[in-house]
């Protein structure tokens, strides 16, 4: 409850949770399989999961960060749960969260949290920079004001991906891999707009 507070009195956009049990990252969505119901993102998710367990193995010794297929999994292939908060995040929050199960140790003894760290430096920071890539702006009135909108990519988007501006600021973030798309601007009381 406490973090669901948190997330709603802040615009996060890019988050990882951690745990530990096993090595590899979960990407969404983690109630349903890539078969019921794959995330709009599921290729972005995949290809930034995908990097982060490239580095740590690269940067660690042999056999780390290769749980499941390689270090990486859709989590409702690996099993299904709901009421998750990386779920929660993504759906509610349009906060793209994956899981990072950082070691098959459930509670690592402290001498190991440096090595830890240097085997995932690199991914870490790595993950953080996903927050540049993709499509940003703002959203505002004609005064310059900030609006509480939503993008969203047409023909992609469904199950709440789409991006929502920061209403403090008017400035969203849309991560996606390459390519064009159509997005739709809207806000309560104006126009919506569509920009390829």
């Amino acid at each position: 409850q406490l973090m669901m507070n948190y997330a709603t009195t802040h615009h996060f956009i890019l988050g990882a949770n951690f745990h530990g049990g096993i090595e590899l990252v979960n990407y969404p969505w983690d109630t349903w399989t890539t078969a019921q119901n794959p995330h709009a993102d599921h290729n972005w998710f995949y290809t930034i999961s995908r990097q982060y367990a490239d580095l740590a193995q690269a940067n660690s010794p042999a056999g780390y960060m290769t749980g499941e297929n390689n270090g990486v999994t859709q989590g409702g292939d690996w099993y299904v749960v709901m009421g998750g908060r990386q779920d929660y995040m993504n759906y509610f929050h349009h906060c793209k969260e994956v899981t990072i199960e950082l070691s098959n140790t459930k509670l690592l003894s402290t001498d190991l949290l440096p090595a830890h760290w240097n085997y995932n430096r690199e991914s870490l920071l790595t993950h953080i920079e996903n927050a540049l890539y993709g499509i940003h702006g703002f959203v505002t009135n004609p005064n310059g004001e900030p609006l509480n909108a939503t993008i969203t990519v047409v023909g992609h988007d469904k199950d709440n991906s789409h991006a929502a501006t920061n209403p403090q600021f008017g400035n969203y973030i849309r991560m996606l891999l390459p390519g064009t798309y159509t997005l739709r601007y809207e806000a309560y009381g104006y126009i919506p707009q569509t920009v390829s």
